[in-house]
């Protein structure tokens, strides 16, 4: 009896990774081209969510597959010529950039966005934590300043004698 984690991927699901794979990463295009109706498609979380996905990713895009793509596109070159004679070879960026995106967006790894949320609604013990820090803020700087003109007064003074 299979447990629930070790469901078996379904072909429409297979076909959908390797269509993401071959499209550059477009996960509801590749869903559409394996066959998904365009509601689903439309939705590519429910594919990427589902229990399936990891295990796919394991077996068609493994980490030692993206480590040794990885070397390899942080190395691509592409010819360089000047008026249309070779120079040398040039690191080829827009590959390495491209690939490397690619993957870690499919394997999950690709560091969201971050946005701050505000609350509208104000946390009074934050408020109150809030306040008694700003007045320890200001006593201190009060005593500071007490300091300041004591000091510079005795400066003065030094200066008159």
């Amino acid at each position: 009896m299979a447990r629930k984690r070790d469901v078996e991927p379904t072909i429409k699901q297979k076909m959908a990774l390797r269509n993401a794979v071959e499209n550059g990463g477009n996960i509801s295009k590749a869903m559409r081209d394996a066959g998904y109706s365009p509601r689903t498609a439309h939705n590519p979380s429910k594919l990427t969510e589902s229990r399936v996905w990891p295990q796919l990713m394991k077996k068609f895009l493994p980490d030692s597959l993206i480590i040794k793509k990885h070397h390899d596109l942080l190395n691509a070159t592409t010819a360089q010529f000047v008026d249309d004679e070779y120079v040398g070879e040039k690191m080829d960026a827009h590959a390495v950039a491209k690939g490397l995106e690619m993957a870690y967006k499919l394997k999950g790894r690709y560091a969201p966005e971050k946005h701050m949320i505000i609350d509208d609604e104000p946390d009074p013990e934050l408020e109150e934590l809030a306040m008694a820090v700003e007045e320890e803020i200001k006593e201190k700087l009060r005593k500071k300043a007490k300091e300041a003109d004591r000091m510079d007064r005795k400066s003065q003074n030094e200066k008159k004698r």
